[in-house]
């Protein structure tokens, strides 16, 4: 069980890494913490919204007129809601009721965590790891766009 978890997670990074420079994902993947500026590069990237060379700053500026990002710093922390809104925004998952309509974190962790790609004691305002972001992204990110 063990072995194909470990296979299944080495896929998903996989699929990821194709968008993204291999140098920007190990950077990514040795911090403690995502950052705001590293979430909009990874999400950038997935979607051709950032390029392989852009900065986290530049990355995160593309992203900044997210209602959730309104005097937010790039190299900050972010958080596990905050991520889960802005990743279901541009995935090809089908929206909710209540996230077409409102279109927050508190509605985005709640929908992933109903489709049980988020595990149930998972608290919405906790910092995600890089690895469980790209974790995400791989199954919530359009197929086309790899």
């Amino acid at each position: 069980m063990k072995k194909l978890f470990l296979i299944l997670i080495c896929l998903s990074i996989g699929t990821l890494i194709f968008a993204q420079s291999a140098e920007k994902v190990d950077e990514i993947l040795e911090s403690k913490n995502l950052t705001r500026g590293q979430a909009c590069y990874l999400v950038g990237t997935a979607i051709g919204e950032v390029k392989e060379a852009d900065s986290y700053q530049t990355a995160f500026d593309k992203f900044k007129g997210l209602k959730m990002f309104e005097n937010k710093k790039h190299d900050e922390p972010i958080r596990f809601d905050e991520f889960s809104n802005l990743a279901l925004q541009y995935s090809s998952i089908k929206h909710g009721l209540w996230y077409s309509i409102a279109k927050n974190p508190h509605y985005a962790f709640r929908q992933l965590k109903i489709m049980k790609m988020i595990p149930q004691k998972t608290v919405p305002s906790s910092n995600i790891t890089p690895f469980t972001a790209i974790n995400l992204l791989a199954k919530i990110m359009p197929k086309a766009d790899r």
